[in-house]
């Protein structure tokens, strides 16, 4: 996965991630990362690459790698799930199709980035089970809630379709 941004900033987020995509703007997508560590994983990198082709399929225009919170799910594939809005998250595919749209409001300043992502974005995808390309230092795993609930869903779409 050489595509991959790695991404420390705290501030500016969204005009530094347009400036990555004017320097990308012919990939088919960018990966953005918080965090430092390179990831090394083949198996991890191939359910990765799995749910992008999955994702591409069903022309998503951003795919997480898990979240802190979201509104309204649907499951669509095994291991992809849409929703509305979202807050948190771990890493973020941005899709080409978006790069447009977030280059040529990179001029907004104190903008949360979720929010300002989740309302530009038509078709929001999350993988599950959620990954993370960097271990928990803080041993909390700010993203269980979430992950329980969308575990739950697989196993109540799987009793009624049995």
């Amino acid at each position: 996965m050489d595509n991959i941004i790695y991404f420390c900033e705290t501030k500016d987020h969204l005009q530094k991630i347009a400036d990555i995509l004017i320097k990308n703007i012919d990939s088919a997508f960018v990966i953005i990362c918080n965090t430092s560590k390179k990831n090394n994983n083949i198996s991890l990198n191939k359910y990765i690459n799995t749910c992008i082709s999955k994702a591409q399929e069903k022309s998503a225009d951003i795919l997480l790698g898990g979240v802190q919170n979201f509104h309204k799910i649907l499951q669509i594939d095994e291991n992809l799930f849409c929703i509305e809005k979202f807050h948190g998250f771990n890493f973020i595919v941005l899709f080409n199709k978006i790069f447009y749209k977030i280059i040529k409001n990179k001029h907004l300043n104190n903008v949360n980035l979720e929010d300002f992502i989740s309302e530009i974005a038509e078709n929001i995808f999350v993988m599950h089970p959620f990954i993370t390309l960097e271990p928990s230092s803080s041993g909390v795993d700010h993203y269980e809630r979430s992950n329980i609930i969308i575990e739950d869903l697989k196993h109540i779409r799987k009793f009624y379709r049995s």
